[in-house]
């Protein structure tokens, strides 16, 4: 075998011009001040041939545009190679994307391969093979260990007990299969779940090496949507042919999981789908045959169906279990799902056949929104406070809104446990075109009736007009409690109801959370009498909701078959898979690809620095300082991530 050349000086090519500048700028993949970074090193180290970025990209702000001008500018010197090489060696641009779409661009003049070859220490220019388009086809191993983790949380294997596959996640509740892995739980008459399947589904995530994961069951109605196969006789057992339900045969299946498992782990967004150049790209599948551990199988020349466009051919290594695989593009793109393989007449495999997304994104667009009546957010909107646990806290909130036959919620536990953030957790996590929120604090509770109506109204957000309306204490019906039942309360209902119609189609929510009930008991004034009145006025209750956080005792005279109580953990008892899934959410949100031992150390450091801020802050429980950590020092580095 022949030694590699030597490095050689090679000769300066022409200078980039903008049109080839512009085609280049279109793979830069990194944000503005990351640009202006590597560009101000690359002219400190350039002796001051180069001017200053802020002189440069004057007056252009898209970060493409000013780095087409860069470009340009590092080529008027003749230093555009070194630019390129150190960009590409930092991750910040596709080398192989620009090559190959050079390659590609008719009218282009050539010789871009002279621009884009790697140099060494020197500044020598290195010609070992040339970098060119089939360097273009290798693989970039810090992407594909990227790819590689991502998919590694987002890939399930999908069991049913009649049935195994693969699936994974195209929204922040909703995993994609294949059809035919579900349809036995399907009815062949109307395409709905069978009566109890949902019990018999599991969805196991970060099913690695081993026989370990975690596991999601699905929801009840776990069924979002599918689109059968085409069954020809006999067909396999536990499936019939449901084309005439759904006139498409596209064999997926979307199953709903309980949660945001999406919001933990990521999910393959299915409006972002990749492409495929079938002469020289490599496609991946990931799958879990005979229900093993989580592989992957990678192959090349993969075409198009000529007997269906809505298909691919392939033939990358798969079997059973594999239905329902994800492939993603030479580029770790979501590509297609994988569903079957063709054989001939005598059982000779052919190919393997997976079905495009795009074909799938396009008969269904909103197969993987959430819905959120099941959703869960992971931190408060404001990027302030991480979500420790508090699902089934979500899950109250969405049940509540939902559902006016238990309207009133107890919220009970030890101090400082999390109670009073309950308020803000629903605030975040409702649908705020449905809803207005009064918080009270009992300190702060007035003595009079009216004065409380005025003080629920203006905070529900009424017009002045509204609030003067109220009748006066001056002309009571008789006794103080006669008074408030029957002329108070009717016009506090009234002007809440008129609030909440807003929209005619809809009448909104209204959430009466009174807070510190713990601290501060409220005394037997007319203010309270106005509560016992609201809380046992049927008609108020239906758009009524009512949050009471610290309050022990049950409200007198009212039937605790219309209550929910909602304990809360000792604050020294932070479960650590709380911690866990916490800290998964907020990579996903920043598109980190964590592999399960990374994310538990995370866990650990995060756990580590909680404990040792014991010893040298303020007196805090478990709980606040794993929120104060999360706050102060990873949600804080969040934010300065772009």
């Amino acid at each position: 075998m022949a030694p590699d050349p030597p490095p050689q000086q090679a000769s300066i090519p022409a200078a980039i011009n903008a049109t080839q500048a512009r085609r280049i700028a279109a793979h830069f993949t990194a944000g503005r001040p990351a640009l202006s970074q590597i560009y101000g090193e690359i002219a400190r180290r350039s002796g001051g041939r180069l001017r200053d970025f802020k002189i440069v990209a004057l007056g252009l702000n898209d970060t493409k545009d000013a780095f087409a001008a860069a470009l340009l500018e590092a080529a008027q010197a003749d230093i555009h190679r070194t630019f390129l090489t150190e960009l590409a060696t930092l991750g910040c641009l596709d080398l192989g994307a620009v090559i190959a779409a050079l390659e590609t661009t008719p009218g282009d003049d050539g010789g871009l391969d002279a621009l884009l070859w790697p140099q060494d220490a020197t500044g020598l220019v290195t010609l070992p093979q040339g970098w060119n388009a089939h360097v273009a086809a290798t693989l970039d191993m810090s992407v594909l260990l990227r790819a590689v983790n991502l998919a590694a949380r987002r890939v399930c294997l999908v069991q049913t007990g009649a049935s195994q596959g693969t699936g994974f996640l195209i929204g922040p509740q909703t995993v994609l299969t294949n059809w035919h892995v579900m349809a036995p739980l399907l009815d062949p008459a109307t395409g709905q779940p069978q009566p109890g399947s949902a019990q018999s589904i599991r969805c196991t995530f970060e099913s690695l090496g081993s026989a370990q994961g975690r596991v999601f069951p699905v929801l009840d109605d776990w069924l979002v949507d599918f689109s059968p196969l085409a069954v020809s006789a006999p067909a396999p057992p536990g499936m019939v042919d449901m084309t005439a339900l759904r006139p498409h045969a596209l064999d997926f299946c979307a199953l709903r999981l309980p949660g945001s498992p999406g919001r933990e782990r990521g999910y393959y967004d299915m409006a972002k789908l990749g492409t495929l150049n079938a002469e020289t790209d490599h496609f991946f599948v990931f799958q879990h045959p005979f229900a093993n551990p989580q592989r992957l199988a990678i192959t090349t020349g993969v075409t198009p169906d000529p007997n269906g466009p809505d298909f691919l051919r392939h033939k990358a290594w798969t079997d059973e279990g594999s239905s329902g695989g994800l492939c993603l593009d030479q580029r770790f793109q979501p590509l297609a799902l994988h569903h079957a393989a063709v054989t001939d007449q005598n059982g000779a495999f052919q190919f393997n056949r997976a079905v495009r997304l795009s074909a799938i994104h396009a008969l269904m667009p909103d197969l993987g929104a959430p819905d959120p009546a099941h959703d869960r957010i992971t931190q408060l909107s404001d990027g302030s406070r991480a979500i420790l646990g508090r699902g089934a806290s979500q899950d109250m909130a969405h049940e509540m809104m939902q559902n006016a036959s238990r309207p009133i919620l107890y919220v009970r536990g030890p101090p400082r446990s999390g109670k009073s953030f309950t308020a803000e957790l629903i605030r975040d996590c409702t649908p705020h075109h449905r809803r207005r929120i009064v918080k009270i604090s009992a300190s702060e509770m007035p003595v009079e009736a009216r004065e409380l109506a005025v003080l629920i109204l203006t905070r529900a957000g009424a017009q002045d007009a509204a609030v003067a309306a109220l009748p006066g204490a001056d002309t009571p019906n008789g006794t103080d409690n006669a008074w408030i039942r029957s002329a108070l309360l009717p016009a506090l209902r009234q002007a809440l109801m008129a609030l909440l119609r807003i929209d005619p189609a809809q009448t909104m929510t209204l959430w009466l959370i009174i807070d510190e009930l713990d601290i501060v008991p409220i005394p037997q004034t007319g203010a309270r009498e106005l509560l016992d009145a609201l809380y046992a006025d049927a008609e108020a209750m239906r758009t009524l909701r009512v949050v009471l956080i610290g309050l022990d005792a049950a409200l007198p005279g009212i039937d605790q078959a219309i209550t929910r109580v909602e304990y809360m953990d000792h604050p020294e008892q932070v479960d650590p898979d709380a911690l866990e899934t916490c800290l998964g959410a907020l990579m996903a949100e920043k598109m980190l690809a964590p592999s399960p031992a990374e994310l538990r150390r995370q866990v650990d450091l995060v756990t580590g620095v909680a404990n040792m801020i014991q010893t040298i802050g303020p007196p805090m429980n478990r709980l606040e300082r794993m929120s104060e950590v999360l706050a102060k020092v990873w949600l804080t580095a969040a934010r300065q991530w772009k």
